[in-house]
């Protein structure tokens, strides 16, 4: 796409873009969901890592 087509296209959507702004404090709420959520996912790839290692460390122990 050339430098006037481009130019074109934001020419015509000009007045289609989406201008409103989020409620105050949402960014705030928003990192602090993302947080959490990245805290549970670490818990559970633990918790998923330690599911598989339980049970071949038993069987290597049964085999020594």
């Amino acid at each position: 796409m050339n430098t006037d087509n481009l130019n074109k296209l934001f020419d015509d959507l000009k007045d289609e873009f989406d201008i409103e702004e989020p409620n105050s404090g949402h960014t705030k709420r928003f990192l602090t969901k993302l947080n959490n959520q990245a805290d549970t996912m670490s818990s559970v790839t633990a918790t998923k890592k330690s599911w598989f290692w339980k049970p071949l460390a038993g069987i290597a122990a049964t085999l020594v």
